[in-house]
């Protein structure tokens, strides 16, 4: 089998970019590309949250490392793709070629592992497979989004053979490295993208490379349609209208509070202590402090009351009741 296309989510001139995140990954791969003599590197397990770059990096050895595939019996896929695959050899009852094709690999890449989970007959499979190609000094990496010990409704037996090779993980960008992110995708692209911009994005988006990818590309698009350079004022309009959430107003939470105890929004904005609008009145203080902008006076007087206080002790008894 050779490598399927390279993924959608990042073109194929992306190029990995190595960063504090991302070092014992890069250093367990590499030694896998170059067949470790040992048993324990000949078994890799990368995690990390989506879009940190895992498939990027496998890629990217991969493109470094043609031979690996050229000159070995070797297959890359999904767990989604193995377990559909499998599937179809039950239906077929060709489970034996199925086991053959798997067993005789040297090489086997198996990407984002956790759509096994709860497919037992399908995890034996892969335990079965694992042991035959490492019994005879063959190599497997497992890419998965969660730590080997972390997946849900896996075989015990399984995990311990996850944990039996080398595990790295890859962990989300901090701030310089969401900048040097930004700066390598803007270079890939011949963006002009000055370090202001990227600071501003960086700081504003604590996410995933491929998060900033997308955001960067959304940046631009509004930056040709507008015919405007990439400026520090710009990107915080776009991160206001297209990223950051709008917060509520006083008058949607009321409404929205109103609507689900079934009261009227007069009772609540009111100055009657009625039993029957006391908790909403509670219930849409406390929500009113969490998502809007408003401070606690403004609230106190939208709702009918002179003091913050009143805001402030609703807020204890909701916070005491969930």
């Amino acid at each position: 089998m050779s490598p399927r296309p390279s993924s959608p989510m990042f073109p194929v001139k992306e190029t990995f970019l190595p960063l504090p995140e991302n070092r014992l990954a890069v250093a367990a791969v590499e030694e896998f590309f170059q067949a470790p003599t040992s048993r324990l590197g000949r078994l890799v397990f990368v995690s990390g949250p989506s879009g940190t770059g895992k498939s990027l990096l496998l890629r990217e050895f991969l493109r470094q490392n043609p031979s690996v595939t050229r000159n070995s019996d070797s297959a890359i896929l999904t767990a989604s793709e193995w377990s559909a695959e499998f599937a179809e050899a039950s239906q077929n009852q060709t489970i034996d070629a199925f086991q053959e094709k798997y067993r005789s690999l040297e090489l086997l890449i198996l990407e984002d592992i956790a759509p096994l989970s709860g497919r037992r007959e399908s995890q034996t499979q892969l335990q079965a497979v694992l042991d035959e190609i490492l019994s005879v000094g063959g190599r497997v990496l497992i890419s998965s989004n969660q730590p080997a010990g972390s997946l849900e409704r896996f075989s015990r037996r399984l995990i311990n053979r996850f944990h039996g090779g080398v595990s790295v993980s890859i962990r989300l960008p901090d701030f310089d490295s969401r900048v040097q992110l930004l700066q390598h995708f803007a270079a890939a692209r011949q963006i002009p993208l000055p370090t202001s911009v990227a600071e501003v994005l960086a700081h504003a988006l604590p996410v995933s490379p491929r998060e900033l990818l997308a955001s960067l590309i959304q940046l631009e698009t509004l930056a040709r349609r507008q015919k405007a350079s990439l400026t520090p004022a710009l990107t915080e309009h776009y991160l206001h209208q297209e990223i950051m959430p709008q917060p509520a107003t006083l008058s949607e939470v009321a409404k929205a509070v109103a609507r689900q105890f079934d009261v009227p929004l007069s009772g609540l904005r009111g100055k009657k202590r009625a039993q029957g609008v006391v908790l909403p009145r509670q219930c849409a203080m406390f929500l009113a402090r969490e998502l809007t902008d408003q401070s606690l006076l403004t609230i106190a007087q939208f709702f009918g009351r002179r003091h913050h206080s009143t805001v402030v002790h609703a807020c204890k008894r909701m916070e005491s009741a969930l």
